[in-house]
């Protein structure tokens, strides 16, 4: 198993999966892929020729994200 669904297993939880198949790094990949113009522009990651690694804002702004979504979700 790739380090980076090592990773995500200990950030999100075992169990991690797409239409009842275990995750495998072609999946990350793909969803990098399609998200990486976005998280580079809030730098969550950086990329350097197909490498990804943490970006500069990393710890930043997914926490505060969070806090927003769970204070505005409140009724």
């Amino acid at each position: 198993m790739s380090r980076r669904i090592d990773a995500l297993t200990r950030l999100l939880g075992p169990g991690l999966s797409i239409d009842g198949r275990r995750i495998d790094e072609d999946d990350v990949d793909l969803a990098l892929i399609q998200v990486g113009n976005a998280l580079r522009g809030l730098g969550q990651i950086a990329s350097d020729e197909g490498t990804w690694s943490p970006g500069p804002d990393l710890g930043w702004l997914l926490p505060r994200a969070t806090l927003l979504a769970e204070l505005w979700s409140r009724d």
